[in-house]
């Protein structure tokens, strides 16, 4: 599989934020489907729902970000 050479470095920046917000998300959505599958007894199910949850949760996120502008608090100046 090729890899894809972007030209401008915008499109991998925004990508590498993504991925940031993802990787944040996804701790919270493990946590949280842990313990709601221990409290239901079915926790196959809820561990991969909460990880679709965090990952969802970090994408919204990063769009919510990206739509109203707000600083980057990783940015350097």
């Amino acid at each position: 599989m090729a890899e894809h050479e972007d030209h401008d470095g915008a499109s991998s920046q925004s990508d590498e934020k993504l991925a940031n917000f993802i990787a944040y998300g996804v701790p919270f959505g493990l946590i949280a489907g842990v313990i709601i599958g221990t409290l239901t007894g079915n926790i196959g199910l809820w561990i991969s729902l909460g990880l679709t949850f965090g990952i969802l949760g970090g994408v919204i996120a990063h769009s919510a970000r990206r739509r109203t502008g707000a600083a980057d608090p990783d940015a350097e100046e």
